[in-house]
C-alpha cells in the first residue's frame, strides 16, 4: 500500500490534537504512539518528512493552547439570574428556537461569550442579526456544544428577554428556506429537503426518531455523501466547458468554486469543512495532471482542519466522518466481488461494499458513543443510500427551479413518494432489527476492536502472504484480550 505524502502533516497534527484536546487517560499513549508511526513511516523522506511533521505538530499546539477557553467566572454559574445583552449570530431549529449569541453581561462588559440560547412560550423567535435584552440565569453548556465552541447555555422564557432590534435583511439562506416553506410540498418533506440540504433543524421529530432507529440518521447530517452529491451537480451544469479543448480546467475551478460557496452557505461544519478540502485536492490534482490519491486527500484534510480547529478531536461527526471515508479507502475495493467490467453487479456490489466498509472502521466509534449497535443497519444504509441520493438530486433540481420562479408539480410528487419510500425503509428496519443490541465494552476492549479492524486492514494490502499469519496470530491475541478484558 503507497504511502501517502501527506502522512507527515497528519501525524503531526493528529498527535498535538489528542495531547492537548482530546479528552481520556489514554490520550499521552495515543499521542506517542501517533508520532513514533508518523516517523517510522516518514523516515523515508529524509529531512522533508520530519520538518513538515514537526510544523504541523507546533502550529497545532500552539493554537490547542492559545485557543484554550478561560474558565467561566463563579459568579456568573451561582444559580442566580443575571442581566444581559447579545447579539443573534445564527439561529437553529425549525421554529428558530435556538440562537448563537454574542453575550455580555451588565455586570461585567469587558468580557464577552459566546452562548446557546433555548428560547420558550413565545410565538416569535430569533433571527440572526437581532439585539436582545433580557435577565437569564446560565449554565454550562453539554460536550457537543462546547466543541462549537459554545461557553454558555441559556434557558430564556419569553418573559425574561425582548428583541430591541430586528435584522436589516434576511440571509441569503432564510430566503431559500422561506421558498421551500411556501412550496405546495408537504411541511415533513419540506422539513427534510431543507435540512439535508441547508443544515437546519426541520426534520419532523417523527422522521428523526424513525430514521435514529434505523441507522440512517448519519443521512440527515451534511456530509461528503452531500458535497459529493453538489460537486456532481454542477459538475453536470457546466458540463459543457468541460468539453472545450481551450478552457477545461476551467470546469474544475467552476466545481471547487460552487464546493466552496456550499460550505459558507451552510456553514463550516468539520464534516462538511473535510469533504470540501478532499474534493478541492482530488480536483486540483486532476486538473494538474498529478497522481489522484484519496487517501493523501483525507490526511491532508485531517491536517489542516486540526491545525486550525485542535479541539475539533473530540466531534463526534468529525471522528465518524474521517473514520468511515478511512475505512471506504482501505476495506470497500477489496470487498467488492464484481470488477468494472460487470457495471450492474459491480454497482451494486460496490454499494455493499462501502456499507460494510464503513460499518466496520465506524463500529468501535458507534459503540463507545452509543453503547448500542444495530446489525440491520447494514441492509437499511444499502436501500436508503440509493433512494436518499435520488431524494438530494431531484430536491436540488427542484429547487433550482424553485427559485427560478417554476415549481414543478411532477417533481413535487416525485419527493413526496421518495420521502414515503424513506419512511418504509425506516419501517422494514424495525421489523428487521427489533431491539437493538446493547454493548458495553471497556477501554481495553475498545483498543482490541480497533486494533483487530487495523490488522485486518492491513493484512488485505499485504502483498506478503506469510504477513497472514502474523496477522491472524495478533488478532487472536487481540481477541483474547478483548474476551478476557
Amino acid at each position: 500500500m503507497k504511502r501517502p505524502p501527506a502522512f507527515p502533516a497528519a501525524g503531526g497534527a493528529l498527535a498535538a490534537a489528542v495531547s492537548f484536546c482530546a479528552i481520556g487517560v489514554w490520550r499521552l499513549p495515543v499521542a506517542l504512539g501517533i508520532l513514533a508511526l508518523s516517523l517510522f513511516i516518514t523516515r523515508s523522506r529524509g529531512v522533508q518528512g520530519l520538518g513538515v511533521l514537526t510544523f504541523f505538530f507546533f502550529i497545532t499546539s500552539l493554537n490547542a493552547i492559545f485557543s484554550e477557553a478561560e474558565a467561566i467566572p463563579t459568579w456568573v454559574l451561582n444559580g442566580q439570574e443575571h442581566a444581559f445583552h447579545a447579539t443573534v449570530l445564527q439561529e437553529h431549529g425549525h421554529s428558530r428556537a435556538y440562537a448563537d449569541l454574542k453575550l455580555t453581561f451588565d455586570a461585567d462588559t469587558t468580557r464577552t461569550y459566546k452562548a446557546r440560547a433555548y428560547a420558550y412560550n413565545r410565538a416569535c423567535y430569533f433571527r440572526a442579526g437581532q439585539i436582545i435584552h433580557g435577565k437569564a440565569k446560565p449554565v454550562l453548556p453539554n460536550d457537543y456544544s462546547r466543541v462549537d465552541g459554545i461557553e454558555l447555555f441559556l434557558p430564556l422564557p419569553s418573559y425574561k428577554f425582548r428583541i430591541d432590534s430586528e435584522p436589516i435583511q434576511a440571509s441569503p439562506v432564510e430566503l431559500i428556506l422561506d421558498r421551500i416553506a411556501q412550496s405546495s410540498l408537504s411541511s415533513s418533506t419540506a422539513g427534510l429537503l431543507s435540512s439535508s440540504l441547508l443544515a437546519t433543524d426541520d426534520v419532523a421529530p417523527a422522521d428523526t426518531k424513525a430514521f435514529r432507529f434505523a441507522g440512517i440518521s448519519h443521512l440527515l447530517c451534511l456530509s461528503g455523501f452531500h458535497v459529493g452529491v453538489i460537486a456532481m451537480l454542477i459538475g453536470i451544469l457546466f458540463w459543457p466547458v468541460r468539453l472545450s479543448h481551450r478552457y477545461w480546467r476551467l470546469h474544475s475551478v467552476l466545481i471547487i468554486g460552487g464546493i466552496w460557496a456550499y460550505a459558507w452557505m451552510v456553514g463550516f461544519s468539520p464534516t462538511v469543512l473535510r469533504a470540501s478540502i478532499m474534493a478541492t485536492t482530488l480536483l486540483l490534482a486532476f486538473t494538474l495532471g498529478r497522481e489522484v490519491v484519496t487517501g493523501n486527500a483525507l490526511l491532508l484534510a485531517m491536517a489542516i482542519i486540526l491545525a486550525i480547529e485542535p479541539q475539533w478531536i473530540n466531534s463526534v461527526g468529525f471522528q465518524l466522518s474521517c473514520a468511515a471515508v478511512a475505512g471506504i479507502i482501505v476495506f470497500a475495493k477489496k470487498l467488492t466481488v464484481f470488477g468494472p467490467e460487470h457495471p450492474l453487479p459491480h454497482a451494486f456490489a460496490s454499494s455493499i461494499a462501502v456499507t460494510l466498509a464503513a460499518t466496520l472502521s465506524t463500529l468501535p466509534i458507534m459503540i463507545s458513543c452509543f453503547n448500542t449497535f444495530a446489525p440491520a443497519i447494514i441492509f437499511t444504509n444499502i436501500l436508503a443510500v440509493w433512494v436518499f441520493s435520488l431524494f438530494l438530486i431531484t430536491g436540488v433540481i427542484w429547487l433550482i427551479l424553485l427559485l427560478l420562479g417554476m415549481e414543478i408539480s411532477s417533481l413535487s410528487y416525485i419527493l413526496e413518494l421518495m420521502h414515503a419510500t424513506m419512511r418504509r425503509i425506516c419501517s422494514y428496519a424495525d421489523v428487521l432489527q427489533g431491539e437493538r443490541l446493547s454493548v458495553e465494552m471497556s477501554q481495553q476492549n475498545l483498543w482490541s476492536l480497533t486494533a483487530c479492524i487495523i490488522l485486518f486492514g492491513i493484512a488485505l494490502h499485504s502483498p506478503n502472504k506469510s504477513a497472514w499469519k502474523w496477522i491472524c496470530g495478533s488478532s487472536f491475541f487481540f481477541i483474547t484480550t478483548f474476551l478476557i478484558a
